[in-house]
């Protein structure tokens, strides 16, 4: 589990990397951590949210994908 939040706090180019590379695992993994660690879920949740391509438009609906930066 620390090895797949590394970097999630100050997100470094290796997180963004992962992050980019496996967004559906983070976000099923961020949806998990609500359940067993919610602190860990809410720094994920954090970063998704900066770095993801994936946007979303109210409580749960994605809308598309930004362009990559």
């Amino acid at each position: 589990m620390e090895r797949w939040l590394d970097g999630v706090d100050s997100p470094s180019l290796d997180f963004e990397r992962r992050l980019l590379q496996a967004e559906g695992f983070y976000l099923a993994l961020c949806e998990a951590l609500l359940t067993v660690r919610p602190a860990d879920a809410v720094r994920l949740w954090r970063a998704l949210r900066a770095m993801s391509r994936i946007r979303f438009n109210g409580a749960s609906s994605v809308v598309g994908y930004a362009s990559p930066s």
